[in-house]
């Protein structure tokens, strides 16, 4: 989904080594519901060795509604790993019916550490959710980076791993596992690999989440 997608820009790059991370990664993905397009999840990481950039793009489409969201990180690479410095996201949504709704997320880093999220419109907590502070956090909050440590070519398959995200109300973990691969057909020969491996992802809540319906449908997926 799109959402997964823009989530993944938060994830936990712990022991990544800069010299194994591509100098650029462009990649492209459609957005499918019940067989249908719905959309496009668009995202492009930059590194120098010494800074990173990211931008992630969406564009959802489903009947009457529409969404867009754009998600900008950036931060300095030292001592072998990411270290974040600011984060963004924006979002856009309308309907056909006369409601429309838009927002942002802000973070803000001290080190390797989150030391304020703003929300605007602020956030509201909703009675019973399980309170994401303190301990919860911190192992989500170090070297937060992105995408990078999918596209490093340190290691064959890219699944096999469990990373810990925070999306600036939930922490959660999302755990791949291998599933299969396929082949990869270019237009234009790039010279990158001709195999695209595909990982499952299992949605492990810990906190900022309700413990409710959706959670446990969420938690139980295996189709993701």
């Amino acid at each position: 989904s799109t959402a997964a997608g823009f989530l993944l820009v938060l994830i936990s790059c712990a022991g990544a080594r800069a010299e194994t991370w591509p100098a650029e990664v462009r990649a492209v993905y459609d957005v499918n519901f019940n067989g249908l397009n719905v959309g496009t999840f668009e995202f492009r990481s930059d590194t120098d060795g010494r800074t990173y950039t990211l931008q992630a793009n969406a564009q959802l489409s489903v009947w009457l509604y529409k969404w867009n969201g754009q998600t900008r990180s950036s931060g300095r690479i030292l001592n072998q790993g990411p270290h974040p410095a600011a984060f963004t996201f924006d979002f856009k949504s309308d309907s056909k019916v006369g409601s429309a709704r838009s927002g942002s997320l802000m973070m803000g880093f001290n080190g390797d550490a989150v030391t304020n999220v703003t929300h605007v419109p602020p956030a509201k907590i909703k009675p019973g959710t399980v309170p994401a502070a303190g301990p919860t956090l911190k192992i989500a909050v170090v070297r937060m980076c992105g995408f990078l440590p999918m596209s490093r070519a340190s290691t064959a398959n890219p699944c096999g791993r469990r990373l810990p995200i925070f999306d600036g109300k939930q922490r959660f973990d999302l755990l791949l596992t291998y599933r299969g691969q396929t082949n990869v057909t270019e237009q234009q020969p790039s010279g990158q690999p001709g195999t695209a491996y595909i990982c499952r992802v299992r949605y492990i809540p810990i906190a900022g989440h309700k413990q409710d319906d959706e959670t446990r449908f969420m938690a139980q997926s295996n189709d993701i």
